[in-house]
């Protein structure tokens, strides 16, 4: 594989190939005995390329080898692990293309729930089980970044249906909470500035001790003193921002339609980007759907975790990894069914 470099002379423009490195990767996943989320990084040798920085395990895909293939065999000569592949396929997570100064890198990061043996570094490499809260207190190479985000990342991201107040919105919360969701957007675009900013400051602090995450929507200036890390930008907020530099400690996700936007959130450096609509849905019945291979095209060369929305349910999650998701978004998903004409 090799990537086309064109080079400005004061002449004609040459050009020269850079080798890419096909790199398999493996998030390797385990729960705890207090049932929180761990995953196994390990220490490249001092003398490697980024040597000295911790990776996620994985090693570089031989010719003529398949990506999972690569996988299973690195995390043998690494770690001492086998992988069943015809038992449990694994599920891709995220693909990174990334330049250094001295070679460009294709990342292809699966995650791995699955597998025989105890982990241990057979090439005197360090080892360890991380809680996935703490990763970031580890330092990784710089292509590493974006795998970072995705492993904090849920597969399902909900948004909340419209409510009328603080109560309804209180209920659809719990809701999701029974759902299952970890993660949801408090997207409520009927609410004045001063309602949103009120009511979500009591949500966020009532729901702190309940797991579920929830994530802020609208402009980050209106928004600045709630105690929520992560805040969702509509894509007309967006586009008021070159830099999300004065908003430290804070993640950030987009919402994205075309490439332009995707291009504009990369810029802002985003941690993640709802991409839609990929299928017809009933919240924006005028918007054209893009389809799986629109959707595959735009978020290929994107580098960060990536939501598929617009009539999108718990039947798509496997054919949105299988197309560079990192999940799935929804709004009526997940949300309570509305009541029959004989329950009203």
């Amino acid at each position: 594989m090799t990537t086309r470099v064109v080079t400005e002379t004061n002449s004609m423009p040459t050009a020269h190939y850079t080798k890419v490195v096909h790199v398999a990767v493996a998030v390797i996943e385990r729960f705890s005995a207090s049932g929180g989320r761990e995953i196994l990084i390990s220490k490249r040798a001092d003398d490697a390329h980024q040597g000295g920085l911790w990776e996620f395990p994985g090693g570089k895909v031989e010719a003529l080898e398949t990506v999972q293939v690569a996988l299973s065999r690195e995390l043998n000569e690494e770690l001492g692990l086998t992988l069943d592949l015809t038992r449990e396929p694994l599920y891709p997570l995220i693909q990174i293309q990334h330049d250094y100064d001295d070679k460009s890198v294709l990342l292809d990061v699966f995650v791995v729930t699955e597998f025989s043996g105890t982990p241990h570094g057979r090439e005197g490499q360090p080892v360890r089980w991380v809680p996935v809260t703490e990763l970031e207190s580890y330092d990784f190479p710089v292509a590493n970044k974006s795998i970072l985000s995705a492993c904090q990342l849920p597969g399902r991201l909900a948004i909340t249906p419209s409510v009328n107040g603080l109560s309804e919105a209180r209920a659809a919360l719990h809701h999701l909470c029974k759902e299952g969701i970890s993660h949801v957007i408090l997207r409520q675009p009927a609410w004045t500035i001063e309602q949103y900013f009120t009511r979500a400051s009591l949500l966020v602090s009532e729901f702190e001790s309940t797991g579920l995450t929830i994530m802020l929507h609208g402009d980050p200036a209106d928004l600045d003193d709630i105690d929520a890390v992560y805040i969702h930008l509509p894509s007309s907020a967006a586009k008021r921002y070159m830099t999300l530099d004065n908003y430290p400690g804070r993640r950030f996700g987009m919402s994205c339609h075309d490439q332009a936007e995707l291009d504009h959130a990369r810029g802002l450096g985003v941690q993640f980007a709802t991409l839609s609509p990929v299928a017809a849905t009933n919240s924006h019945p005028g918007a054209n759907a893009m389809g799986w291979a629109r959707f595959t095209q735009l978020v290929s060369t994107f580098n960060i975790p990536v939501f598929a929305l617009g009539g999108m349910s718990d039947s798509d999650l496997s054919q949105a990894r299988q197309n560079g998701a990192q999940g799935i978004a929804a709004i009526s998903a997940w949300a309570a069914a509305p009541p029959s004409a004989g329950n009203k």
